[in-house]
């Protein structure tokens, strides 16, 4: 059951991954590894390897087309990961001679397999013990598979290393596909190692079938670990793709009460501007700009206060029990509506009030600007809020 999901997982990110790798050169190594991982696996079932051998008359064909789809998912691992990272000096030395090395284990693998005696079984490895070229056979397979990862891992690790100012998303990427391709390491040499052991008779049916249990599991946990590793960036772009977007409709409200007051840096022109952004380093843009303009609009608005309304409100909002971000977004609601109320009948040039940033990132900044909004859209609680100030404001004008 486990097989099968991981199998449905790897289908799923290769067509999911399908058409990005057709119009992007530098995502069709990893698609390639993707590809020949799932079409290995999927002839490792017992429902699709035996039908194939009959379908091509040739005993235990699956076995080798798998092992041989498996070199290729290696192999596209490597590329992948050179194009991703910068391989040290000594490394990249080796793996210039990579495809001499990929060319060389297939085709040896292809004429190895000519002379294993097998016959039709899941494994040909279990009707043929003992035998060299049977040995030869899974030494040429695995051996390559674990250099393979461990120039992978070794990569991935120097690029968790460089990683280290480029966000935690980043870094835990690459620490997932570090660990992922070193349990491919660990794989093919505990495959060695229990089939050596099971070869030379050192150990029981029993427990040569548990340790090759034990290998197919950290094969497994391999696959899981890479497919999560190259699937968190996506995965989050999606999620901050989203963010952004319902950031920015979110702070519509705010930016259309506030915005006449500096029309001039205007660039959103309607709200038909959120459905045509398609490219997430244009909403980016978009929602940074929206902030900017919020934050000059007020700058303008706030010249209108006569009085500033923060001490009245927040005795207010402490009678009230208004904690943390709800409290001082209750303070600088008020403090808009009252400057609004002045722009009508008041001049500008106070500068009494200034307006409070959220933090000192964007989204920090967001999270600020939608809770003022909450506050704004609470009528009773904003009428009640007010009451003080206009009090104040009457009391102000009455010792003028």
């Amino acid at each position: 059951m486990a097989k099968l999901a991981v199998l449905a997982i790897l289908w799923t990110v290769t067509l999911w991954r399908a058409p990005a790798a057709l119009k992007n050169p530098a995502k069709r190594p990893m698609w390639s590894a993707f590809a020949a991982l799932a079409v290995s696996l999927t002839i490792e079932l017992p429902q699709i390897g035996p039908h194939l051998d009959a379908a091509l008359h040739i005993t235990n064909i699956s076995t080798l087309i798998k092992h041989l789809a498996g070199m290729l998912a290696a192999a596209s691992v490597l590329e992948w990961v050179i194009g991703s990272t910068k391989p040290t000096r000594r490394l990249g030395q080796i793996l210039a001679w990579r495809h001499l090395m990929t060319g060389t284990a297939m085709a040896a693998l292809a004429a190895l397999f000519a002379f294993v005696p097998r016959i039709e079984s899941s494994d040909f490895i279990d009707t043929a013990p003992g035998h060299p070229v049977t040995i030869a056979y899974e030494m040429v397979w695995l051996g390559y598979l674990g250099v393979a990862m461990l120039c992978a891992s070794t990569m991935f690790a120097v690029a968790w290393h460089r990683s280290a100012g480029n966000g935690r998303v980043m870094q835990t990427s690459f620490a997932l596909l570090t660990i992922g391709t070193a349990l491919g390491v660990i794989y093919a040499t505990w495959r060695v190692v229990v089939l050596a052991a099971s070869l030379s008779g050192s150990v029981t049916t029993a427990q040569s079938d548990t340790g090759f249990g034990i290998s197919n599991l950290i094969q497994d946990s391999a696959i899981v670990l890479i497919l999560v590793g190259t699937c968190v960036p996506g995965v989050m772009k999606g999620i901050w793709f989203y963010q952004d977007r319902r950031d920015l409709i979110a702070l519509r409200p705010l930016w259309e009460l506030v915005i006449p007051y500096r029309p001039a840096t205007v660039i959103d022109d309607g709200p038909k501007a959120e459905g045509d952004l398609r490219e997430r380093r244009l909403l980016r843009f978009r929602l940074i700009h929206r902030t900017i303009e919020i934050r000059d609009a007020l700058g303008i608005l706030y010249e209108y206060c006569d009085l500033d309304p923060a001490p009245h409100v927040e005795a207010f909002a402490t009678s009230i029990d208004l904690t943390g971000i709800d409290h001082e977004a209750l303070v600088e609601a008020v403090t808009i509506r009252y400057a609004m109320m002045r722009a009508r009948t008041g001049t500008a040039g106070h500068a009494i009030v200034e307006a409070r940033r959220g933090g000192t990132d964007l989204r920090a900044e967001v999270e600020w600007m939608r809770a003022i909004t909450r506050a704004l859209d609470n009528h009773l609680r904003m009428q009640t809020a007010m009451v003080p100030v206009l009090a104040a404001r009457n009391d102000l004008m009455g010792t003028a």
